[in-house]
């Protein structure tokens, strides 16, 4: 008996020693992911500066994201989520703040350039958007599909990295003393983020 229980504590210890590789998600059929991050958005920042004086904020949006992980093959993933952005900006003159945010349902094609992990890889995206706003007299709406391109490092333990770029169309109606300007503004940017699958 003594013996027995020896043999299972040592086959336990050696399963928990394997190397995370073994189990980690991304060799699952379906996982989720997770993941935090910042687009730096120049021309959202001159959009706001245009036309409300903007002093502080405004430069991009920090933002969250989930989305269920499907492995196609050993180096292929189609990820559907969605990520929500926000921001606050303060403007000149005024001790004020109007909260904006953007909620983004989006598909992902991520390509592995290794079969295990860790590996570097390659994603691009297609997204739609959901704005909304608190600035005064100005209103967003979806401005159609947007897209990004990004590049990453996947890890063992399911932590990844990635940087790239989103383009972000959105709607904008601005009600001036010279009436209502309307055009299309690109809300997305330069994105840096970091990622956990399970």
């Amino acid at each position: 008996m003594k013996t027995k229980l020896t043999l299972v504590a040592a086959l336990l210890l050696s399963s928990l020693a394997s190397p995370c590789s073994d189990v980690v998600a991304a060799e699952k059929k379906v996982g989720f992911e997770v993941s935090a991050g910042f687009v730096v958005s120049s021309d959202y920042h001159d959009f706001l500066d245009n036309y409300y004086g903007l002093q502080d904020g405004g430069w991009g949006w920090a933002g969250i994201g989930a989305g269920v992980k499907f492995n196609v093959s050993d180096q292929v993933s189609i990820i559907p989520g969605a990520d929500f952005m926000l921001n606050s900006v303060s403007y000149e003159g005024s001790s004020d703040s109007d909260t904006n945010f953007i909620f983004l349902p989006k598909i992902a094609a991520r390509y592995r350039l290794e079969p295990k992990l860790p590996s570097l890889f390659v994603e691009a995206e297609l997204n739609d958007n959901i704005p909304s706003t608190d600035l005064y007299a100005s209103t967003f709406e979806s401005g159609g599909i947007g897209y990004g391109g990004m590049i990453g490092y996947e890890l063992r333990n399911g932590l990844s990295i990635q940087a790239g770029y989103k383009y972000i169309p959105v709607k904008v109606s601005v009600d001036t003393f010279f009436g209502t300007i309307k055009s299309t503004e690109n809300m997305g940017g330069f994105v840096v983020k970091a990622g956990v699958s399970f």
